[in-house]
């Protein structure tokens, strides 16, 4: 069966580090939102044209780069697409990623915070008489 559709993601290519930055605006009641940064370094076993990651659908941009490539420049992504039933992302690409290079993934993302406890969501919280939060 298709990759995307298994919970375990494949092992074609295989994460040596990632990053994660998270940055919180002002908190206002009603308007609360947070965005940041993925940086993962990813090492291909076997080429292929399609990324596979555990995630939701609050993406705002992919770029994806070879590691030794001069300047920097970024590969064509196709499309990203969700696949909600395994929490999985699909970043394909135009051209195979090749066997032994590292390639350097930059998600950003954007999102309002929850209020239903799902992601990174609000807490309300009270100060009792004695003042302990």
């Amino acid at each position: 069966s298709a990759p995307w559709s298994q919970s375990r993601l494949p092992k074609n290519v295989y994460p040596n580090e990632y990053q994660l930055t998270l940055e919180l605006f002002e908190l206002n009641e009603g308007e609360d939102e947070y965005s940041g940064t993925v940086d993962i370094v990813l090492e291909v076993r076997s080429s292929t044209y399609d990324i596979i990651l555990h995630g939701e659908m609050l993406i705002s941009d992919v770029v994806v780069t070879q590691r030794s490539s001069p300047n920097n420049i970024p590969l064509n992504v196709d499309c990203v697409l969700p696949f909600p039933n395994t929490q999985t992302l699909t970043i394909h690409l135009t051209e195979q990623l090749q066997v032994g290079n590292l390639y350097d993934v930059r998600i950003s993302f954007f999102r309002a915070l929850s209020l239903h406890g799902t992601g990174i969501f609000e807490v309300p919280f009270t100060t009792d008489p004695s003042g302990l939060k």
